[in-house]
């Protein structure tokens, strides 16, 4: 089963994992303004961002959608602006940024950056270690459970949806998904 707290209930330790009443973290964590607003929420798996990254501005405007695999960006992430004009679009591995793109607030391309691949950037000299040193491995059937059940959560709570948490805003039931 997958649980869901508010984020000022998990510290991280010297080694960046988040902890949870002793143990690294297994779940969702979400922030919430004032008016009850979700503003960010994370899926963790043993104490490391993993899967779902994700935050909206006050005015409900998603502002990150950042796929995560062990605390590091993995996949294709976006940062939008307040108005909701994609700012940035970028693609990492194993947490190394591998293409960048990045408009202004009208939409015109300011940036498109591709990582070298001649060996000169030490961001690439780093994937490659990392790329030699990686193992497919067969994934350990807790984090097929858990990837399952966070895909699920983002189907129920989609990011273009303003919602609140809980006990905050009964007036807007329209809005308010009971979680």
């Amino acid at each position: 089963m997958l649980i869901r707290i508010h984020d000022d209930k998990v510290d991280a330790n010297a080694m960046c994992q988040y902890i949870y009443e002793g143990k690294p973290f297994q779940g969702i964590t979400y922030k919430v303004a004032l008016d009850g607003k979700i503003v960010d929420e994370a899926a963790y798996f043993y104490g490391l961002k993993w899967v779902l990254f994700r935050g909206w501005y006050p005015n409900g405007q998603l502002e990150y959608d950042r796929p995560m695999r062990n605390g590091g960006d993995e996949g294709l992430g976006k940062i939008w602006y307040p108005n909701g004009v994609l700012q940035k679009e970028f693609f990492s591995e194993f947490g190394v940024r591998i293409w960048t793109k990045e408009w202004d607030e009208s939409g015109k391309l300011i940036k498109d950056w591709i990582l070298p691949e001649d060996g000169s950037h030490p961001s690439y000299r780093y994937l490659q270690s990392v790329r030699s040193d990686y193992v497919d491995y067969e994934k350990p059937p807790e984090l097929v459970e858990f990837e399952q059940d966070v895909a699920a959560y983002i189907v129920t709570h989609p990011s273009n949806l303003i919602y609140y948490e809980k006990d905050f805003l009964q007036e807007q039931n329209d809005l308010i998904i009971q979680l």
